[in-house]
Order: structure tokens, then C-alpha cells, then sequence
């Protein structure tokens, strides 16, 4: 479909950069004393308006650390008259009961959508985006929901727990939360309203040994998957079998969960290396704040990581609406 990855284009309009380290830098995030929380982009699985027009959305933290951003994407031939000036409205539900609105300071972006090419269309149609702000929470390890209006149309859109808070200023307490819940308000959903679950977390702990660069796709439908991603860019294909990587999460008492590889693969381009690593099940109440480490060679490298990306049950939230 059109409109998917292409959300991430329309940040060069608004002038806005991704949290992670700069291309030029050779540090990677697990190198600095203060460990950081080095997510990207939360992806979401693309959805219809009305059965017609694609949608997507996108959660990312602006590259200042300043606020909380959700795109909405839309691929149109001509202006996309679901995302005019007055059409589109949003809201954040956070777990304390709060909801805010759209911080004052950033509110352009959504009232104005913006549209950019991705790529060669024979139809003529663009993408067209608009981006909602919101400030950062301070629940630690809570679940929040965006609500957001398109028409007659209401999205309610999963950010999972941990992902509230400044990400370059977490604060590391575990609380007995349990597997993720949906928000009060969506007791009772209508035929209007959708449930949009998180597809996947991008997290970039940038340029690594031998200007490769690692980057790590994190999802959690039921057990946690780990696909840690190898780039290089000195024209020569990746062996499948050296280097050789790992994945696991360093927990705060000193103990650590180890992934398991069950597949190593090469994209065509030859450019990246994709290995994927499964956390085995097993129940566990506490939500937690740990490292996700990922080995290469004698090499490793580091991020905080709450464990709504790796825990069993703990990636979505669960209903007995069925929407």
C-alpha cells in the first residue's frame, strides 16, 4: 500500500528529526553513561477511511526530546478532503485519567496537512500528512491511547507502556501493572470507532564497529521479537555466519533473558543483514524497565527498554470487544 513507511518522509517538512545518534557520530547509545530509551518510530498496520482511502499512523518523539508526535498519513489524488482544516481532531488518554490536548505550541501541523510524492505514481496521487503534539507524560510505565476524530470516524490508537515519558529522561521503576489495558473511555465502542494496535518499535543504536550501523525492529504480538538489523555500505555482501550476534535483556537485579535465533536473512540489496531473535513465554505481573543488549562479535550495545517490548502478554492491550 501506498501510505506505508512513507509517514516518515513528511518529518522533513515539519523540520523535524528522529531520536537517535547522528550518522556522523561513532558512538552508539549503550556507550554513554545515561543510558536513553532509543526509540524511533512506533509503526502501526495501515487501516481504510471509509473502506476507500488508505491510512496510516506513526508515533515518534520530535528529535529535541520536546514532545510526543502521531502522524496521520494519507495517500489522495488530489487534496484529501479527510484531512481538511477542521476534519481531523486528537487527544491523548493517559492511564492517571488525564487527557490532554494538543499542545498549543505545535498545533499548526495538524490543522494544515502537507503533501509530498513518495515515489512514482502513475494515478497522480500524493500522501498527504498531518501531525498532532502532545507533551510528554510522567507515568512511568502506563499505557496511553490517542484519540483521534477523522469525520464521523474515531481511531483509538495504542502507544504501549513506557513510551509516555521523555525518552533521554526515563525514570527506571518497575510497578505491578500487569499485561496492558484498554482506557475507560473505550468501554463502550461503537461501529465507528477502531482499535489500532501497534505493529512495531524501531529503535537505532547507531554506527557500530566497522562503520556497520545497527539498528533493532521490536515487536511483542504475543512473545517478544527481536530483529536486529546490520547495515554496511562498502558494497560487499553480508556472510550469513559471521559476525556472529545476540540478543537478551539485562534485568536490574543482575539477571538476563536471552533470545533465541531462529532466522538470519539477507535482504536482496545485499546493504543490510536481518537476524531474528524470540523471547521465550512465561507470566510475570511486574512492569519493568531493563536493557535490551544486542552482541556482535565481541562487540555489544545497549538500550533501555520497558518490557511491554519483550514480556509475555505485555505488548497489547486486550478487550472482550473484539473491533
Amino acid at each position: 500500500m501506498r501510505v506505508k513507511w512513507f509517514g516518515i518522509l513528511v518529518l522533513i517538512f515539519f523540520g523535524i528529526c528522529c531520536i537517535g545518534r547522528s550518522e556522523d557520530s561513532a558512538d552508539p547509545v549503550g556507550s554513554t553513561n545515561k543510558l536513553q530509551h532509543a526509540w524511533q518510530y512506533v509503526f502501526y498496520p495501515e487501516t481504510n477511511y471509509e473502506g476507500t482511502n488508505a491510512l496510516s499512523f506513526l508515533a515518534l518523539p520530535n528529535g529535541e526530546g520536546h514532545v510526543l508526535c502521531l502522524d496521520i498519513t494519507t495517500y489522495s489524488i488530489g487534496w484529501p478532503a479527510m484531512l481538511k482544516k477542521g476534519n481531523v481532531s486528537a487527544r491523548l488518554h493517559r492511564a492517571d485519567g488525564q487527557v490532554d490536548e494538543i499542545d498549543k505550541k505545535y498545533g499548526v501541523p495538524l490543522e494544515h496537512a502537507i503533501g509530498y510524492s513518495g515515489g512514482s505514481s502513475a494515478d497522480g496521487g500524493m500522501n498527504y500528512s498531518a501531525m498532532a503534539m502532545f507533551s510528554w507524560g510522567t507515568n512511568n510505565l502506563s499505557e496511553s491511547w490517542f484519540e483521534v476524530h477523522i469525520g464521523k470516524e474515531c481511531y483509538w490508537i495504542e502507544l504501549p507502556y513506557g513510551f509516555d515519558q521523555n525518552p533521554q529522561d526515563i525514570s527506571l521503576t518497575n510497578i505491578a501493572g500487569g499485561p496492558p489495558k484498554f482506557d475507560p473511555a473505550m468501554k463502550s465502542l461503537g461501529e465507528h470507532d477502531h482499535v489500532i494496535h501497534w505493529q512495531t518499535v524501531q529503535y537505532r543504536l547507531g554506527w557500530i564497529q566497522n562503520h556497520w550501523s545497527l539498528s533493532l525492529m521490536q515487536s511483542n504480538s504475543t512473545n517478544g521479537v527481536s530483529e536486529a538489523i546490520l547495515y554496511r555500505e562498502d558494497d560487499k555482501p553480508w556472510d550469513l555466519f559471521s559476525p556472529r550476534t545476540a540478543v537478551r535483556v539485562l534485568h536490574a537485579d543482575g539477571t538476563t533473558t536471552a533470545a533465541r535465533c531462529i532466522e538470519i536473512h539477507q535482504p536482496e540489496d545485499f546493504m543490510r543483514r536481518n537476524d531474528t531473535f524470540v523471547f521465550s513465554a512465561w507470566d510475570d505481573p511486574v512492569r519493568s524497565w531493563d536493557q535490551i543488549e544486542i552482541s556482535v562479535d565481541d562487540k555489544s550495545y545497549r538500550s533501555a527498554i520497558p518490557s511491554s517490548m519483550y514480556k509475555y502478554r505485555h505488548g497489547h492491550a486486550l478487550n472482550e470487544t473484539n473491533h
